[in-house]
């Protein structure tokens, strides 16, 4: 049986000082149970090693929310939401992006 594919469309910036966002698109076989830090982790390590995010590094439990992104337009963890059809996901407007997927919080400096 073949694996299902899906897409990712990941925003792709540079930083926040005027830069424009590009959309990058990455089909991945889609794995039961994928969260979107999964196929985050996916696209990393198989496809392209230049895409920013906050990785495993933290809790992968939805306490941290340091994976906190915008999936299809709606705020969301993404080690907590499951991948099952076609997602954009982009950096949780007005914050300031700092490469891609991360962003600094309220209170913090680059």
């Amino acid at each position: 049986m073949e694996k299902k594919l899906v897409t990712i469309k990941i925003a792709r910036n540079e930083n926040s000082h005027g830069s424009k966002t590009n959309y990058q698109s990455y089909q991945i076989p889609l794995q039961e149970g994928m969260s979107v830090l999964d196929a985050l982790d996916y696209i990393y390590e198989n496809l392209d090693s230049t895409i920013s995010y906050y990785s495993h590094t933290a809790c992968k439990i939805g306490i941290c929310s340091n994976c906190t992104v915008s999936v299809n337009g709606k705020v969301s963890l993404a080690c907590q939401t499951k991948v099952d059809t076609d997602l954009v996901v982009e950096p949780v407007k007005n914050l300031k992006v700092v490469k891609d997927l991360v962003y600094l919080r309220k209170g913090e400096s680059e």
